[in-house]
C-alpha cells in the first residue's frame, strides 16, 4: 500500500471519528438544553398543600423577579421583530449594560421598561430619520436610559412617536402642536 493510501484511510477514519464524536456532543447537549428546560418550568410552579381537602394538592404560579437579563431579552424581541433590515444582535452585555438595565427596572418595573423596550424599537427607523445623523445603528439600553424621561410617559400612554423639532408654539406660546396638512414647518429664522 503507497503511503498516500494510507494518509487517505487514516483521514477517512479520523473524519468518521469526529463525525461520531461530533454527533454524541450535539446529543448531550441536547439532553442538556431539555433538562434545563425542565427544570425551569419546573421552577415556576410550585405545589402547595390544599388545607380544605387533605387528598388534593394545589399548584400556584410564582414569578420570577424581572433583571436586566429580561431587558436583553426584551431589546433582542423587539429588534429582532420591528427593525426591518437584518442585524446581528449582540448576545452579551457589558456590566454598565446590565447595571442600566436593572436601574430601569427598579425605577419603573418590568412592565413598564417592556413596553419603553418595545416602544424604542417599534420607532427606531423614524427616530434615526429624525435625528440627522445623531442617531444610527441599532437601539441600546444606555440610549433608553439617556432618553427615558422622555420615552417611558410616551410608551406608558401609548403615545405615537413624535418628532420635538417638529412642533411649533401655538399663539399663547404655551403648548406645542404639529403643523397642520398643507402647513410648512418655520422656525422663525426666514
Amino acid at each position: 500500500m503507497s503511503d498516500r493510501t494510507r494518509l487517505l484511510n487514516l483521514h477517512k477514519v479520523m473524519m468518521e471519528s469526529k463525525k461520531k464524536t461530533d454527533a454524541a456532543r450535539e446529543k448531550k447537549m441536547a439532553k442538556k438544553a431539555a433538562k434545563k428546560a425542565a427544570k425551569m418550568e419546573a421552577e415556576k410552579t410550585k405545589t402547595v398543600p390544599n388545607f380544605d381537602d387533605e387528598k388534593e394538592e394545589c399548584v400556584q404560579i410564582v414569578e420570577k423577579p424581572v433583571t436586566w437579563y429580561n431587558v436583553m431579552k426584551w431589546f433582542k424581541k423587539g429588534i429582532d421583530e420591528r427593525i426591518s433590515w437584518s442585524v446581528t444582535v449582540p448576545s452579551q452585555w457589558s456590566p454598565k449594560q446590565r447595571m442600566l438595565g436593572k436601574k430601569l427596572v427598579g425605577l419603573y418595573g418590568g412592565e413598564v421598561t417592556e413596553k419603553a423596550v418595545l416602544y424604542i424599537c417599534d420607532n427606531w427607523e423614524q427616530m434615526v430619520k429624525d435625528s440627522n445623523g445623531a442617531l444610527s445603528g441599532l437601539p441600546t439600553v444606555e440610549l433608553l436610559w439617556s432618553i427615558k424621561d422622555r420615552i417611558f410617559p410616551q410608551a406608558e400612554r401609548g403615545a405615537p412617536y413624535v418628532h420635538r423639532a417638529k412642533y411649533k408654539r401655538t399663539n399663547d406660546g404655551s403648548e406645542f402642536r404639529p403643523p397642520e396638512a398643507g402647513e410648512e414647518y418655520t422656525d422663525g429664522w426666514d
